[in-house]
């Protein structure tokens, strides 16, 4: 026999790589079955064949369009910095390695898909330089760092959802930058701390509508 397409061992798809396999991807392979030294035998013309494969979860947890991201940085990290307007919709609740850092060009509408969004260190969830638009979800942290920053230059916009900081500061820090509230937003913080939203810098603007 002889199979083309595929090397026995290989992982068909990696989903740690958005380049090298999406949901709904079809990978083909030939397998090419033959007689022992050209004897063909007319009545041996049936050839049982098992092939064992070994299926696990695929790790996607964000989704552009028709693209899916092992994390929500590396979603993140595909976003154009010309200011086109760009989707990630949240697939599940995850816990991110690192802050995510929107930086300044950026353009992101998250729809949370009412999943919760919190780091696993101890940093803050989001670190805003860019413009980001948050729906339809939750974003929590138990750090000591808060849930979002907004920097000079940064624009959070928010309608629907809730924002959660209890571990010692507040939901929302602005330094500099601007946020918008909207709808039904619920912000938390723990007690007796620095309130659900501080402006840090003169410079800095909070509308509630």
């Amino acid at each position: 026999y002889s199979l083309s397409g595929y090397t026995i061992g290989n992982t068909l798809c990696d989903d740690t790589d958005p380049t090298k396999c999406s949901l709904g991807s079809v990978s083909t392979l030939h397998l090419t079955i033959g007689y022992a030294q050209g004897a063909y035998d007319p009545n041996n013309t049936v050839f049982p064949v098992q092939i064992y494969f070994t299926i696990v979860p695929l790790n996607y947890v964000a989704r552009i369009n028709n693209t899916y991201y092992p994390t929500v940085i590396k979603a993140v990290e595909a976003v154009p910095t010309d200011g086109t307007l760009t989707t990630i919709h949240l697939l599940k609740s995850t816990s991110e390695s690192e802050a995510i850092s929107i930086s300044s060009g950026k353009n992101i509408e998250f729809d949370l898909q009412n999943y919760n969004l919190s780091p696993a260190k101890s940093t803050p969830v989001m670190e805003v330089n860019g413009t980001v638009k948050i729906t339809n979800g939750y974003i929590s942290t138990t750090a000591s760092q808060g849930a979002i920053n907004v920097n000079y230059g940064g624009t959070l916009n928010i309608s629907g959802g809730s924002i959660r900081a209890i571990g010692g500061r507040q939901a929302i820090y602005n330094n500099g930058g601007t946020v918008n509230i909207s709808g039904n937003v619920y912000l938390y913080n723990s007690t007796n701390q620095r309130g659900t939203v501080q402006n840090h810098d003169a410079r800095g603007t909070i509308n509630i509508t």
